[in-house]
Protein backbone atom coordinates (compact mmCIF):
# COMPACT_ATOMS: atom_id res chain seq x y z
CA UNK A 1 0.00 0.00 0.00
CA UNK A 2 2.84 2.35 0.88
CA UNK A 3 4.54 1.53 -2.41
CA UNK A 4 1.36 2.42 -4.32
CA UNK A 5 0.98 5.71 -2.46
CA UNK A 6 4.61 6.55 -3.10
CA UNK A 7 4.24 5.78 -6.80
CA UNK A 8 1.11 7.91 -7.02
CA UNK A 9 2.84 10.78 -5.24
CA UNK A 10 5.76 10.66 -7.67
CA UNK A 11 3.36 10.65 -10.62
CA UNK A 12 1.49 13.64 -9.22
CA UNK A 13 4.72 15.53 -8.63
CA UNK A 14 5.93 14.79 -12.17
CA UNK A 15 2.57 15.88 -13.56
CA UNK A 16 2.72 19.11 -11.55
CA UNK A 17 6.28 19.77 -12.72
CA UNK A 18 5.28 19.30 -16.36
CA UNK A 19 2.14 21.41 -15.86
CA UNK A 20 4.04 24.23 -14.16
CA UNK A 21 6.74 24.14 -16.84
CA UNK A 22 4.15 24.40 -19.62
CA UNK A 23 2.29 27.11 -17.72
CA UNK A 24 5.55 29.00 -17.34
CA UNK A 25 6.18 28.80 -21.08
CA UNK A 26 2.65 29.95 -21.88
CA UNK A 27 2.89 32.88 -19.47
CA UNK A 28 6.26 33.96 -20.89
CA UNK A 29 4.88 33.81 -24.44
CA UNK A 30 1.76 35.68 -23.36
CA UNK A 31 3.72 38.38 -21.58
CA UNK A 32 6.08 38.75 -24.54
CA UNK A 33 3.05 39.25 -26.78
CA UNK A 34 1.54 41.80 -24.40
CA UNK A 35 4.86 43.62 -24.06
CA UNK A 36 5.32 43.73 -27.83
CA UNK A 37 1.86 45.27 -28.23
CA UNK A 38 2.59 47.82 -25.50
CA UNK A 39 5.90 48.64 -27.18
CA UNK A 40 4.19 49.13 -30.54
CA UNK A 41 1.55 51.39 -29.02
CA UNK A 42 4.22 53.42 -27.23
CA UNK A 43 6.22 53.85 -30.45
CA UNK A 44 3.06 54.99 -32.25
CA UNK A 45 2.37 57.59 -29.55
CA UNK A 46 5.95 58.85 -29.68
CA UNK A 47 5.86 58.94 -33.49
CA UNK A 48 2.59 60.89 -33.45
CA UNK A 49 4.00 63.38 -30.95
CA UNK A 50 7.14 63.81 -33.06
CA UNK A 51 5.04 64.31 -36.20
CA UNK A 52 2.95 66.97 -34.50
CA UNK A 53 6.12 68.81 -33.56
CA UNK A 54 7.61 68.72 -37.07
CA UNK A 55 6.79 71.12 -39.88
CA UNK A 56 5.52 69.83 -43.21
CA UNK A 57 8.44 70.72 -45.47
CA UNK A 58 8.57 71.39 -49.21
CA UNK A 59 11.98 69.73 -49.32
CA UNK A 60 14.66 68.80 -46.78
CA UNK A 61 15.95 72.35 -46.29
CA UNK A 62 13.05 74.27 -47.81
CA UNK A 63 10.00 75.28 -45.78
CA UNK A 64 8.65 78.17 -47.85
CA UNK A 65 9.23 80.37 -50.89
CA UNK A 66 8.25 84.04 -50.93
CA UNK A 67 6.87 85.46 -54.18
CA UNK A 68 5.07 88.59 -55.32
CA UNK A 69 1.48 88.25 -56.48
CA UNK A 70 -0.65 91.24 -57.49
CA UNK A 71 1.84 93.54 -55.77
CA UNK A 72 1.79 91.65 -52.45
CA UNK A 73 4.24 89.21 -50.88
CA UNK A 74 2.94 85.66 -50.52
CA UNK A 75 4.66 82.78 -48.72
CA UNK A 76 4.26 79.52 -50.60
CA UNK A 77 4.38 76.55 -48.24
CA UNK A 78 2.62 73.26 -47.63
CA UNK A 79 -0.52 73.04 -45.51
CA UNK A 80 0.61 72.32 -41.94
CA UNK A 81 -2.58 70.44 -41.03
CA UNK A 82 -1.63 66.77 -41.34
CA UNK A 83 -5.28 65.77 -41.76
CA UNK A 84 -5.72 68.16 -44.71
CA UNK A 85 -7.02 66.63 -47.95
CA UNK A 86 -7.09 67.80 -51.56
CA UNK A 87 -9.85 70.16 -52.65
CA UNK A 88 -13.13 68.48 -53.66
CA UNK A 89 -12.91 69.95 -57.17
CA UNK A 90 -9.83 67.79 -57.86
CA UNK A 91 -10.87 64.50 -56.24
CA UNK A 92 -12.43 62.90 -59.30
CA UNK A 93 -10.26 60.29 -61.01
CA UNK A 94 -12.36 60.05 -64.19
CA UNK A 95 -11.79 63.39 -65.87
CA UNK A 96 -9.95 64.35 -69.04
CA UNK A 97 -7.28 62.30 -70.79
CA UNK A 98 -3.82 61.60 -69.43
CA UNK A 99 -1.29 63.86 -71.13
CA UNK A 100 2.10 62.56 -72.32
CA UNK A 101 5.15 63.60 -70.35
CA UNK A 102 6.64 65.07 -73.54
CA UNK A 103 3.76 65.93 -75.91
CA UNK A 104 5.78 68.23 -78.17
CA UNK A 105 8.19 65.84 -79.88
CA UNK A 106 10.40 66.38 -81.77
CA UNK A 107 10.52 69.80 -80.08
CA UNK A 108 12.61 69.73 -76.91
CA UNK A 109 10.29 71.34 -74.37
CA UNK A 110 11.31 70.72 -70.76
CA UNK A 111 8.65 69.19 -68.50
CA UNK A 112 9.02 70.43 -64.92
CA UNK A 113 7.69 69.55 -61.47
CA UNK A 114 6.81 71.52 -58.35
CA UNK A 115 10.37 72.13 -57.16
CA UNK A 116 11.39 73.47 -60.56
CA UNK A 117 8.32 75.74 -60.64
CA UNK A 118 9.37 77.14 -57.25
CA UNK A 119 12.91 77.62 -58.58
CA UNK A 120 11.57 79.62 -61.53
CA UNK A 121 9.41 81.72 -59.20
CA UNK A 122 12.48 82.51 -57.12
CA UNK A 123 14.36 83.49 -60.28
CA UNK A 124 11.50 85.85 -61.13
CA UNK A 125 11.76 87.39 -57.65
CA UNK A 126 15.45 88.01 -58.28
CA UNK A 127 14.59 89.97 -61.41
CA UNK A 128 15.19 87.29 -64.03
CA UNK A 129 12.97 87.29 -67.12
CA UNK A 130 10.58 84.48 -66.12
CA UNK A 131 6.79 84.25 -66.21
CA UNK A 132 4.47 81.60 -64.76
CA UNK A 133 1.31 81.39 -66.89
CA UNK A 134 -2.02 79.87 -65.83
CA UNK A 135 -3.69 78.92 -69.13
CA UNK A 136 -7.10 78.09 -67.66
CA UNK A 137 -10.27 80.15 -67.93
CA UNK A 138 -10.79 83.20 -65.71
CA UNK A 139 -13.63 81.29 -64.03
CA UNK A 140 -11.28 78.46 -63.06
CA UNK A 141 -8.66 80.91 -61.80
CA UNK A 142 -11.25 82.43 -59.44
CA UNK A 143 -11.20 79.18 -57.47
CA UNK A 144 -7.47 79.58 -56.89
CA UNK A 145 -4.16 79.73 -58.71
CA UNK A 146 -0.43 79.49 -58.02
CA UNK A 147 1.02 82.64 -56.40
CA UNK A 148 3.20 84.61 -58.79
CA UNK A 149 1.33 83.50 -61.91
CA UNK A 150 -0.65 85.49 -64.46
CA UNK A 151 -3.68 84.28 -66.40
CA UNK A 152 -3.62 84.02 -70.20
CA UNK A 153 -6.37 81.79 -71.57
CA UNK A 154 -4.95 79.03 -73.74
CA UNK A 155 -7.19 79.97 -76.68
CA UNK A 156 -5.74 83.49 -76.75
CA UNK A 157 -2.40 82.09 -77.92
CA UNK A 158 -4.13 81.16 -81.17
CA UNK A 159 -5.71 84.58 -81.78
CA UNK A 160 -3.41 86.88 -83.72
CA UNK A 161 -4.50 90.20 -82.17
CA UNK A 162 -4.33 88.91 -78.60
CA UNK A 163 -1.04 87.13 -79.22
CA UNK A 164 0.57 90.27 -80.69
CA UNK A 165 -0.58 92.24 -77.64
CA UNK A 166 0.80 89.66 -75.22
CA UNK A 167 4.06 89.42 -77.16
CA UNK A 168 4.63 93.16 -77.00
CA UNK A 169 3.14 94.05 -73.61
CA UNK A 170 3.75 90.97 -71.47
CA UNK A 171 6.27 88.53 -72.93
CA UNK A 172 8.90 91.10 -73.86
CA UNK A 173 9.08 90.08 -77.53
CA UNK A 174 10.29 92.87 -79.81
CA UNK A 175 9.22 93.41 -83.42
CA UNK A 176 11.39 95.05 -86.06
CA UNK A 177 10.15 97.67 -88.52
CA UNK A 178 9.91 94.84 -91.05
CA UNK A 179 7.51 92.99 -88.75
CA UNK A 180 9.99 90.29 -87.71
CA UNK A 181 9.76 89.11 -84.09
CA UNK A 182 12.95 89.15 -82.03
CA UNK A 183 13.00 86.73 -79.07
CA UNK A 184 16.47 87.58 -77.76
CA UNK A 185 15.15 89.13 -74.54
CA UNK A 186 11.78 87.38 -74.43
CA UNK A 187 10.69 85.82 -71.16
CA UNK A 188 11.08 82.18 -70.17
CA UNK A 189 7.53 80.86 -69.81
CA UNK A 190 6.32 78.16 -67.43
CA UNK A 191 2.80 77.13 -68.43
CA UNK A 192 0.26 75.04 -66.51
CA UNK A 193 -3.44 74.19 -66.40
CA UNK A 194 -5.69 71.88 -64.35
CA UNK A 195 -3.49 68.83 -64.17
CA UNK A 196 -1.89 65.92 -66.03
CA UNK A 197 -5.31 65.02 -67.46
CA UNK A 198 -5.86 68.51 -68.95
CA UNK A 199 -4.57 69.54 -72.39
CA UNK A 200 -4.98 73.31 -72.15
CA UNK A 201 -1.37 74.24 -71.36
CA UNK A 202 0.03 71.80 -73.93
CA UNK A 203 -2.33 73.33 -76.54
CA UNK A 204 -1.09 76.81 -75.59
CA UNK A 205 2.53 75.68 -75.94
CA UNK A 206 1.88 74.24 -79.40
CA UNK A 207 0.37 77.56 -80.47
CA UNK A 208 3.41 79.42 -79.12
CA UNK A 209 5.73 77.12 -81.06
CA UNK A 210 3.78 77.70 -84.26
CA UNK A 211 4.11 81.44 -83.66
CA UNK A 212 7.89 81.04 -83.48
CA UNK A 213 8.50 81.25 -79.72
CA UNK A 214 11.86 79.59 -78.95
CA UNK A 215 11.44 76.13 -77.44
CA UNK A 216 14.26 76.59 -74.91
CA UNK A 217 12.24 79.42 -73.36
CA UNK A 218 9.11 77.30 -72.79
CA UNK A 219 8.60 74.99 -69.79
CA UNK A 220 5.66 72.62 -69.31
CA UNK A 221 4.35 72.12 -65.76
CA UNK A 222 2.34 68.99 -66.51
CA UNK A 223 1.12 68.41 -62.94
CA UNK A 224 -0.70 71.75 -62.83
CA UNK A 225 -3.23 72.57 -60.13
CA UNK A 226 -3.95 68.89 -59.42
CA UNK A 227 -0.38 68.19 -58.33
CA UNK A 228 0.06 71.57 -56.67
CA UNK A 229 -2.98 71.02 -54.45
CA UNK A 230 -2.11 67.38 -53.76
CA UNK A 231 1.01 68.64 -51.97
CA UNK A 232 -1.03 71.19 -50.00
CA UNK A 233 0.87 74.11 -51.53
CA UNK A 234 -0.40 77.67 -51.13
CA UNK A 235 -2.88 79.09 -53.63
CA UNK A 236 -4.34 82.58 -54.04
CA UNK A 237 -7.67 83.83 -55.34
CA UNK A 238 -8.22 87.07 -57.29
CA UNK A 239 -9.35 89.98 -55.12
Amino acid sequence: MDICNKTNSIAVIEFLNVFLFQLHRVMITKYKYILSILGLLLSMVVSAEESEGKRVMIAKDRFSVTVTHAGKKVDIKRNQDRSHQIDDAFRSTARGRIQPMHPFQPRQIETVGELEVLDYLEKRERGESVLLVDTRSAQAVKRGTIPGSINIHWKDFGKKKQLVRYFEDVLNVKRSSEGIWNYDISKTLVLFCNGPWCGQSSAAIKKLLRAGYPEHKIKYYRGGMQSWLSFGLTIVTPE
